[in-house]
Protein backbone atom coordinates (compact mmCIF):
# COMPACT_ATOMS: atom_id res chain seq x y z
CA UNK A 1 0.00 0.00 0.00
CA UNK A 2 2.84 2.41 1.12
CA UNK A 3 4.58 1.95 -2.46
CA UNK A 4 1.29 2.94 -4.05
CA UNK A 5 0.84 6.06 -2.36
CA UNK A 6 4.26 6.70 -3.22
CA UNK A 7 3.44 6.29 -7.18
CA UNK A 8 0.65 8.04 -6.59
CA UNK A 9 1.84 10.70 -5.18
CA UNK A 10 4.61 10.65 -8.05
CA UNK A 11 2.35 11.16 -10.81
CA UNK A 12 0.04 12.94 -9.61
CA UNK A 13 0.39 16.75 -10.61
CA UNK A 14 -2.09 18.18 -7.58
CA UNK A 15 -0.45 16.46 -4.86
CA UNK A 16 -1.60 17.97 -1.23
CA UNK A 17 1.46 18.07 0.99
CA UNK A 18 1.56 16.57 4.34
CA UNK A 19 1.48 18.91 7.38
CA UNK A 20 5.34 18.24 9.77
CA UNK A 21 3.53 20.59 12.55
CA UNK A 22 1.09 17.94 13.30
CA UNK A 23 3.47 15.06 13.08
CA UNK A 24 6.05 17.26 15.55
CA UNK A 25 3.04 17.95 18.00
CA UNK A 26 2.10 14.04 17.74
CA UNK A 27 5.80 12.64 18.35
CA UNK A 28 6.29 15.29 21.37
CA UNK A 29 3.40 14.19 22.90
CA UNK A 30 4.21 10.31 22.27
CA UNK A 31 7.15 10.45 24.12
CA UNK A 32 6.06 11.38 27.19
CA UNK A 33 2.34 9.61 27.75
CA UNK A 34 3.42 6.95 29.68
CA UNK A 35 0.86 4.95 27.84
CA UNK A 36 3.78 3.75 25.42
CA UNK A 37 6.23 1.69 26.48
CA UNK A 38 9.92 3.14 26.94
CA UNK A 39 11.47 1.79 23.81
CA UNK A 40 8.46 3.18 21.86
CA UNK A 41 8.78 6.89 23.67
CA UNK A 42 12.84 6.63 23.01
CA UNK A 43 11.92 6.25 19.39
CA UNK A 44 9.26 8.95 18.81
CA UNK A 45 11.70 11.17 20.85
CA UNK A 46 14.83 9.97 18.28
CA UNK A 47 12.25 11.75 15.48
CA UNK A 48 11.31 14.35 16.93
CA UNK A 49 15.14 15.51 18.08
CA UNK A 50 15.87 14.89 14.41
CA UNK A 51 13.90 16.62 12.86
CA UNK A 52 13.73 19.24 14.51
CA UNK A 53 17.88 19.33 13.71
CA UNK A 54 17.03 19.14 10.58
CA UNK A 55 14.21 21.54 9.59
CA UNK A 56 16.59 24.36 11.79
CA UNK A 57 19.75 23.46 9.72
CA UNK A 58 17.94 23.80 6.48
CA UNK A 59 15.96 27.00 7.47
CA UNK A 60 19.02 28.61 9.13
CA UNK A 61 17.34 29.55 12.26
CA UNK A 62 18.23 29.33 15.86
CA UNK A 63 15.66 27.00 17.21
CA UNK A 64 12.13 25.02 16.61
CA UNK A 65 9.79 25.20 19.61
CA UNK A 66 7.02 22.29 19.97
CA UNK A 67 4.14 22.50 22.97
CA UNK A 68 2.08 19.68 23.03
CA UNK A 69 -0.56 21.17 25.54
CA UNK A 70 -1.57 24.09 22.50
CA UNK A 71 -0.60 21.98 19.30
CA UNK A 72 1.22 24.55 18.22
CA UNK A 73 4.69 24.99 16.91
CA UNK A 74 7.27 28.18 17.63
CA UNK A 75 10.09 29.21 15.04
CA UNK A 76 12.98 31.22 16.29
CA UNK A 77 14.97 33.44 14.61
CA UNK A 78 17.87 36.13 14.92
CA UNK A 79 17.89 39.31 13.90
CA UNK A 80 20.48 41.45 11.80
CA UNK A 81 22.15 42.12 15.31
CA UNK A 82 22.41 38.14 15.90
CA UNK A 83 19.76 38.61 18.95
CA UNK A 84 17.38 35.53 19.05
CA UNK A 85 13.72 36.64 18.07
CA UNK A 86 10.53 35.69 20.00
CA UNK A 87 9.07 32.39 18.37
CA UNK A 88 6.55 32.84 15.60
CA UNK A 89 3.94 30.48 14.30
CA UNK A 90 4.26 29.22 10.53
CA UNK A 91 1.85 31.78 9.12
CA UNK A 92 4.06 34.55 9.93
CA UNK A 93 6.72 32.98 8.10
CA UNK A 94 8.12 34.16 4.80
CA UNK A 95 6.91 32.32 1.41
CA UNK A 96 10.69 30.65 1.42
CA UNK A 97 10.56 29.22 4.73
CA UNK A 98 6.92 27.51 4.33
CA UNK A 99 8.32 26.21 0.75
CA UNK A 100 10.49 24.69 2.30
CA UNK A 101 8.63 23.43 5.41
CA UNK A 102 6.31 21.86 2.67
CA UNK A 103 9.00 19.99 0.91
CA UNK A 104 11.11 18.52 2.81
CA UNK A 105 8.41 18.02 6.21
CA UNK A 106 6.01 16.10 3.42
CA UNK A 107 9.72 14.21 2.90
CA UNK A 108 10.32 13.03 6.15
CA UNK A 109 6.50 11.69 6.94
CA UNK A 110 6.85 9.90 3.76
CA UNK A 111 9.69 7.59 4.44
CA UNK A 112 8.67 7.47 8.14
CA UNK A 113 5.40 5.88 6.62
CA UNK A 114 6.98 3.52 4.24
CA UNK A 115 9.62 2.35 6.84
CA UNK A 116 7.40 2.68 10.07
CA UNK A 117 9.72 0.31 11.54
CA UNK A 118 13.22 1.86 11.50
CA UNK A 119 14.14 2.95 14.74
CA UNK A 120 17.07 5.30 13.39
CA UNK A 121 16.26 8.52 11.32
CA UNK A 122 19.63 8.22 9.72
CA UNK A 123 19.08 4.82 8.89
CA UNK A 124 15.98 6.08 6.21
CA UNK A 125 16.74 4.77 2.73
CA UNK A 126 15.16 5.42 -0.96
CA UNK A 127 15.08 6.99 -3.91
CA UNK A 128 13.62 10.67 -3.68
CA UNK A 129 12.93 12.74 -7.32
CA UNK A 130 12.38 16.35 -6.44
CA UNK A 131 11.22 18.17 -9.88
CA UNK A 132 12.65 21.77 -9.97
CA UNK A 133 14.53 22.06 -7.34
CA UNK A 134 15.28 25.54 -6.83
CA UNK A 135 11.33 26.30 -7.25
CA UNK A 136 10.01 29.76 -5.24
CA UNK A 137 13.61 29.55 -2.79
CA UNK A 138 15.81 32.20 -2.45
CA UNK A 139 19.57 31.61 -3.69
CA UNK A 140 21.23 30.76 -0.32
CA UNK A 141 18.07 28.19 -0.09
CA UNK A 142 18.85 26.82 -3.42
CA UNK A 143 22.70 26.23 -2.72
CA UNK A 144 21.78 24.94 1.20
CA UNK A 145 18.69 22.50 0.74
CA UNK A 146 21.08 19.41 -1.22
CA UNK A 147 23.57 20.50 1.52
CA UNK A 148 21.11 19.18 3.75
CA UNK A 149 19.70 16.74 2.18
CA UNK A 150 22.53 14.54 1.79
CA UNK A 151 23.36 15.30 5.62
CA UNK A 152 20.56 13.94 7.07
CA UNK A 153 19.88 11.37 4.57
CA UNK A 154 22.94 10.08 4.65
CA UNK A 155 21.70 6.52 2.86
CA UNK A 156 18.83 8.55 0.41
CA UNK A 157 19.72 8.75 -3.27
CA UNK A 158 17.92 12.16 -4.54
CA UNK A 159 17.43 12.91 -7.61
CA UNK A 160 16.79 16.74 -8.34
CA UNK A 161 15.87 18.57 -11.75
CA UNK A 162 16.78 21.94 -11.65
CA UNK A 163 16.87 25.48 -14.21
CA UNK A 164 19.38 27.40 -11.66
CA UNK A 165 23.22 26.64 -11.68
CA UNK A 166 23.08 27.42 -7.61
CA UNK A 167 21.81 24.00 -6.60
CA UNK A 168 24.89 22.34 -8.39
CA UNK A 169 26.91 24.65 -6.40
CA UNK A 170 25.29 23.15 -3.47
CA UNK A 171 25.90 19.38 -4.79
CA UNK A 172 27.58 16.88 -2.23
CA UNK A 173 30.65 14.86 -3.50
CA UNK A 174 30.52 12.43 -6.19
CA UNK A 175 27.16 13.36 -7.71
CA UNK A 176 26.08 12.97 -11.26
CA UNK A 177 25.75 16.29 -13.84
CA UNK A 178 23.06 14.70 -16.09
CA UNK A 179 22.04 17.16 -19.23
CA UNK A 180 18.61 15.80 -21.16
CA UNK A 181 19.21 16.67 -25.03
CA UNK A 182 16.25 16.44 -27.39
CA UNK A 183 16.19 16.39 -31.02
CA UNK A 184 14.46 14.83 -34.05
CA UNK A 185 16.69 12.11 -35.06
CA UNK A 186 17.45 10.51 -31.97
CA UNK A 187 14.70 12.03 -29.58
CA UNK A 188 15.17 12.37 -25.83
CA UNK A 189 18.74 11.56 -24.77
CA UNK A 190 21.11 12.14 -21.32
CA UNK A 191 24.40 13.06 -21.48
CA UNK A 192 26.73 13.25 -18.28
CA UNK A 193 28.40 16.07 -17.97
CA UNK A 194 32.00 13.89 -16.40
CA UNK A 195 33.93 18.03 -17.11
CA UNK A 196 31.21 19.75 -14.83
CA UNK A 197 31.30 17.10 -12.42
CA UNK A 198 35.07 17.67 -11.85
CA UNK A 199 35.12 21.44 -12.19
CA UNK A 200 32.48 22.40 -10.34
CA UNK A 201 33.88 22.80 -6.89
CA UNK A 202 36.16 25.78 -8.29
CA UNK A 203 33.16 27.83 -10.36
CA UNK A 204 31.18 30.44 -9.49
CA UNK A 205 27.39 31.07 -11.26
CA UNK A 206 28.57 32.77 -13.73
CA UNK A 207 31.30 30.10 -14.94
CA UNK A 208 28.45 27.48 -14.39
CA UNK A 209 25.70 29.68 -16.54
CA UNK A 210 28.43 29.78 -19.68
CA UNK A 211 29.01 25.92 -19.18
CA UNK A 212 28.23 23.15 -21.23
CA UNK A 213 24.87 22.37 -18.95
CA UNK A 214 23.54 25.70 -19.84
CA UNK A 215 25.41 26.55 -23.02
CA UNK A 216 25.13 30.56 -22.49
CA UNK A 217 27.57 32.03 -24.66
CA UNK A 218 25.96 35.66 -23.99
CA UNK A 219 25.65 35.96 -20.25
CA UNK A 220 25.09 39.88 -20.18
CA UNK A 221 22.13 42.09 -19.47
CA UNK A 222 19.86 42.36 -22.61
CA UNK A 223 20.00 46.30 -21.74
CA UNK A 224 23.72 46.25 -21.54
CA UNK A 225 24.35 49.01 -24.01
CA UNK A 226 27.25 47.62 -27.44
CA UNK A 227 30.25 48.95 -26.52
CA UNK A 228 32.70 50.46 -29.00
CA UNK A 229 36.17 49.10 -30.19
CA UNK A 230 38.63 50.39 -27.79
CA UNK A 231 41.00 52.78 -29.88
CA UNK A 232 44.92 53.20 -29.06
CA UNK A 233 47.52 55.23 -30.09
CA UNK A 234 51.36 55.19 -29.63
CA UNK A 235 51.81 57.90 -27.91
Amino acid sequence: NSGNTGLSRLFNERTILRNIEIELVNWKLRSVVTTYSKEERQVFKARLDWTKELLIDLLGIEDILVDEKESEVLYREKDQHGEVLEGVKKEYLGSGYKALLGIVGDLIIQLFITQAENTNPKELVGIVIIDEIELHLHPKWQRQIPQVLSKHFPKVQFIASTHSPIPLLGAPKNSVFLKIERTNEEGIGVVRLNKLEQDIKYLLPNAVFSSEIFGFSDIESSLNPELEELKTTDT
